[in-house]
C-alpha cells in the first residue's frame, strides 16, 4: 500500500508545475486585457472630454484674447479690441475607412463592438470655426498696420485676409 501512496505522490509533483505555469498564465492574460481595457477606456474619455473642458463662447473668448496679445506687439499698435464670430461649435470627428478604385472613392465610418452595441470609434473634435474677426485698434488706420495686422491674424488663425476686418478706435480725450 505504501507503494501505491508514493506512486500517486509522484504523479503530483509531476501535475504540480504544469498547473501552476498555466494558472501564472491565465493570471497574466487577465491583468493585460484589464490593463488594455483601463488604458482604452482612459483614451475614450479624454477624447471625449475634450468639448466639455471649454465652450463655444470660452473658445471665442480664448481666440480674442490671443488676437489682443499678437496685434498688440505690432508696431504702431496702441489699444486693441477683438470680436471673433465662429460658424457653429465643437464638431466630432470618427474614424474612417476609405478606398479609392479608380473611378470610384468610398468612405465608412468605422465601427467598433457587433449587434445592437456597434459604435463609431472617436478620433476628437474639431474646434469650432472662426467665421470672421473684427478689430478695434489706435493705428489701425494706417494702412500699412491695417495690412501688417490682417496678414498676421490671418496666418496665426488660418482664415482668409476678407474674413478679418481692422479699423482704428475713435481716439478720446
Amino acid at each position: 500500500m505504501s507503494e501505491i501512496v508514493k506512486k500517486s505522490n509522484v504523479g503530483y509533483k509531476r501535475l504540480i508545475v504544469p498547473v501552476l505555469a498555466a494558472l501564472l498564465g491565465i493570471l497574466l492574460l487577465w491583468l493585460g486585457s484589464v490593463a488594455a481595457k483601463e488604458k482604452t477606456d482612459e483614451s475614450e474619455k479624454s477624447v471625449q472630454n475634450d468639448p466639455s473642458s471649454m465652450s463655444a463662447e470660452e473658445f471665442a473668448a480664448m481666440t480674442e484674447e490671443k488676437i489682443v496679445a499678437i496685434c498688440s506687439e505690432v508696431a504702431g499698435v496702441g489699444e486693441v479690441r477683438a470680436v471673433v464670430t465662429l460658424g457653429g461649435g465643437y464638431r466630432a470627428v470618427y474614424a474612417s475607412d476609405s478606398q479609392n478604385s479608380g473611378t470610384s472613392y468610398r468612405s465608412e465610418t468605422v465601427l467598433k463592438g457587433s449587434g445592437s452595441s456597434e459604435q463609431a470609434i472617436l478620433v476628437g473634435y474639431e474646434t469650432p470655426k472662426i467665421t470672421g474677426i473684427g478689430i478695434v485698434c489706435t493705428g489701425g488706420d494706417d494702412p500699412t498696420i491695417r495690412q501688417r495686422i490682417v496678414s498676421l491674424v490671418s496666418a496665426a488663425f488660418d482664415i482668409s485676409s476678407h474674413k478679418i476686418y481692422v479699423v482704428g478706435s475713435a481716439e478720446t480725450e
